[in-house]
């Protein structure tokens, strides 16, 4: 009788198989729900194709970008689904999402920038974690501002800060809801690294100990 089915736990400890009955009572009562209208829930976007063109040992953000935003949105209370990027080239219906987070697309050819723009119509909400189609054929900071639909610039990654960011006073419009001491990020230099430069952008958050802005809209 064996039960150790993560790092920390005894074998043969009564609770694990408690914890898994109350997992299958959840995963039985999330399947057997109507789910809510696509529009009504936000789309979490990641492209696969990315893996590959990475240092899998190293990868941007570290595990922030893709593992641990499980446990970000799960706390978050938004209801949200997620899809690979093919699955938006494949499926015209996940358009009818109103809101998108893409976490991981840093390399795109002109196939998916396409689906990028289509997306931006009819009053969606489109949010990106970092330089959103800097890589193509060469690298670029203009075609990656195009992409996000605000301007950016690359610093210099020696002084560069690093990658925590804190969310301005909450009078600031779209800031608002947030805590007014919220900060997140890795904590570690980035290479290359970006920032906000567009007068036209409102700047909610910016690189801890800095003038320099990090999360706009």
């Amino acid at each position: 009788q064996w039960f150790d089915f993560s790092a920390g736990w005894m074998w043969g400890d009564q609770r694990l198989a408690e914890d898994a009955r109350k997992l299958k009572e959840i995963d039985i009562a999330c399947r057997n729900r109507k789910p809510l209208p696509r529009k009504d829930v936000l789309a979490v976007i990641i492209d696969d194709d990315q893996m590959g063109r990475a240092d899998i040992f190293r990868p941007a953000y570290g595990d922030h970008l893709i593992y641990r935003q499980r446990n970000y949105l799960h706390k978050s209370g938004v209801p949200w689904t997620m899809y690979l990027l093919s699955d938006l080239v494949r499926h015209p219906k996940l358009k009818e999402h109103r809101a998108f987070l893409f976490l991981n697309l840093f390399h795109l050819d002109s196939t998916k920038r396409k689906v990028i723009e289509e997306l931006k119509r009819g009053g969606r909400v489109l949010t990106f974690v970092g330089p959103a189609g800097y890589i193509d054929e060469d690298f670029s900071v203009d075609r990656a501002s195009r992409v996000i639909g605000i301007r950016m610039t690359l610093l210099d990654p020696a002084s560069a800060p690093p990658l925590t960011c804190h969310v301005l006073e909450p009078e600031r419009p779209h800031s608002g809801l947030l805590t007014r001491t919220l900060r997140y990020g890795v904590g570690v230099k980035p290479n290359p690294a970006f920032a906000i430069d567009d007068p036209g952008a409102r700047i909610v958050g910016k690189f801890d100990d800095t003038d320099i802005g990090a999360l706009a809209v």
